[in-house]
C-alpha cells in the first residue's frame, strides 16, 4: 500500500536477483568443493565454462520466477487483499 508499481517491482526483483546470485554462488563454491574432495576417486569433471553457463541459467530462471509470481501480486486490488470483500 502506498508504493508505486515501479518501485515494488524495483525492489522485489533487486531482492531476488541479490539471494538468488548468492545462493547460486554458494551452491558452485560447494560443488567445486566437493569436485577437490573426491580428487581422484570418482570421475569428476566441473570445467569453469559449464559451471559459468550453469550458474548464469540458474539466477534467470530464479529471476524470471521472481517476476511471475509479482505480476499476479502488483495486479490485485488492494483492498481485496486487506479483506474488504467479508
Amino acid at each position: 500500500m502506498g508504493a508505486s508499481r515501479r518501485r515494488l517491482l524495483g525492489h522485489t526483483l533487486t531482492q531476488a536477483a541479490v539471494v538468488v546470485a548468492a545462493g547460486t554462488a554458494v551452491g558452485a563454491a560447494l560443488a567445486a568443493a566437493v569436485g577437490l574432495l573426491v580428487g581422484e576417486q570418482v570421475p569428476f569433471s566441473l570445467p569453469a565454462s559449464t559451471l559459468t553457463t550453469t550458474m548464469a541459467a540458474v539466477v534467470l530462471v530464479g529471476l524470471a520466477g521472481a517476476a511471475l509470481t509479482l505480476r499476479r501480486v502488483t495486479t490485485v486490488d488492494p483492498m481485496t487483499m486487506l479483506g474488504a470483500a467479508r
